[in-house]
């Protein structure tokens, strides 16, 4: 498992490809740990399309601030997606059915961070 705290050892400034590795880390991280992988309605559906944003933000070339904005966007259209989603891990797992047509709070809570990311450039 590669871990996302040790691309951010020693340095004082992240660019846009230190964020890519970093992000790409904990997305490996969280599946590894969660068992959980994208379309399980969970965290991942936010935060996985935000990555891929960035790192498609990398190769285009855009500024810092144009990628995180559309991690942002995407990170925004992941947390739709879960809506459509039936849960599969924890408590809100035991809903099953019931759970299509809401959206999942730990999405919701990674599209916060890059909200409030994207909004401090």
């Amino acid at each position: 498992m590669v871990k996302s705290a040790p691309k951010a050892k020693g340095k004082s400034e992240l660019n846009l490809t230190d964020l890519v590795e970093m992000g790409k880390a904990a997305v490996d991280g969280v599946m590894q740990r969660g068992g959980s992988k994208i379309g399980d309605k969970t965290m991942l559906d936010a935060l996985a399309p935000a990555i891929n944003a960035l790192e498609q933000s990398l190769s285009e070339n855009k500024t810092l601030a144009e990628a995180q904005q559309a991690a942002y966007q995407a990170s925004i259209e992941g947390v739709e997606k879960t809506k459509t989603l039936k849960s599969v891990h924890g408590r809100a797992a035991y809903y099953n059915e019931q759970s299509i047509g809401k959206q999942d709070p730990g999405a919701t809570a990674v599209m916060y961070i890059f909200r409030g990311i994207a909004k401090s450039f």
